[in-house]
């Protein structure tokens, strides 16, 4: 249905899913990302809530949750609550996991230079599709007033995408 495009019919397919397999990990991220797509982001973010009451150390959940909170809702209580279930991110060996932590600081103004050191082990650690990481470090250094740093961040966001464009240009 998601391929044919038909997002009722695969929302209501999953969701039944959802409800035979006693709430599946796989379907119920399955259907934050059909919302997510649909850009429907309370619709995933309660996904993620919900899912997470009964499966509280389901860190793709937590992470993702955390990642809307602080790209699509912003405010201070969501903010806090991204910063609170991403905490435990902090040593990750995912970089990706980090880099939530880090932004969710950002995006928060708290502890920026803590941010900064995270997100400078991830920019790092991380070679295809870093412009995202490069973004947040950008945005790190701009917000602590790291003039040079930013725009030698940001700069790096937009070598690494037109890059990607003329790769898909070549295909």
């Amino acid at each position: 249905y998601i391929a044919e495009k038909d997002i009722d019919k695969a929302e209501k397919i999953i969701k039944q899913g959802i409800s035979a397999t006693d709430n599946s990990q796989m379907l119920t991220l399955n259907l934050a990302s059909i919302y997510e797509r649909q850009g429907s982001f309370d619709n995933a973010i309660k996904v993620y809530e919900d899912y997470l009451v009964d499966n509280p150390q389901a860190i793709i959940a937590k992470n993702n949750l955390a990642s809307l909170l602080t790209d699509h809702k912003g405010d201070q209580d969501s903010l806090e609550k991204a910063r609170r279930i991403s905490a435990d991110f902090k040593g990750s060996e995912i970089p990706q996991f980090r880099d939530t932590y880090a932004w969710a600081l950002v995006k928060s103004g708290v502890n920026l230079e803590e941010a900064i050191v995270v997100l400078e082990s991830v920019v790092k650690e991380v070679v295809q599709g870093g412009a995202i990481f490069h973004f947040h470090l950008g945005e790190a250094y701009r917000a602590k007033g790291e003039t040079e740093n930013a725009v030698a961040s940001l700069s790096k966001v937009v070598e690494l995408e037109i890059g990607r464009a003329s790769c898909r240009e070549r295909v």
